[in-house]
């Protein structure tokens, strides 16, 4: 998910459309990587801020008892897992698997990049299509869908 200024304000004087693409195609086809894994200083920081957004959900009472409601009633579901997942299976990540992972959904897996807000369809179809035909996937299809 990703959240910009509309572009179209008077103030913007640049093509600030084709900014937040390369933006996302660098996050996705070009991370931070040290030897086809995730830099590891950054992957630690990320993982301790997982567990501690698992262990920080019990001081919001009402969410909390919410989730533990429906874990309890859908135990054997997947619905019953939170989305953060559980505390011991984010102390468990591993830099190699999660970087694995990472790459096999990214090479593998149909790209999806849903683009709404007050923007000119046209021109950022044009930069869509310029810059993700650039990507070593060349899978993206793209799709301008707009009402």
């Amino acid at each position: 998910f990703a959240n910009f200024v509309n572009p179209r304000l008077d103030i913007i004087k640049e093509n600030l459309e084709e900014k937040i693409l390369q933006f996302i195609n660098e996050v996705i086809y070009n991370p931070l990587h040290d030897d086809g894994k995730f830099n590891k200083d950054y992957f630690e920081i990320e993982k301790d801020n997982l567990v501690r957004a698992i262990e920080g959900k019990i001081n919001n009472k009402d969410s909390y008892a919410f989730e533990r409601c429906i874990e309890e009633m859908c135990k054997e579901e997947p619905y019953g897992i939170d989305k953060l997942g559980k505390k011991e299976w984010a102390q468990n990540l591993s830099l190699e698997k999660v970087s694995e992972r990472f790459y096999e959904i990214r090479d593998k897996m149909p790209l999806n990049v849903y683009i709404m807000g007050d923007i000119d369809f046209e021109s950022i179809g044009q930069n869509f299509n310029s810059i993700f035909n650039l990507c070593e996937s060349n899978k993206i299809e793209p799709k301008i869908v707009h009402k």
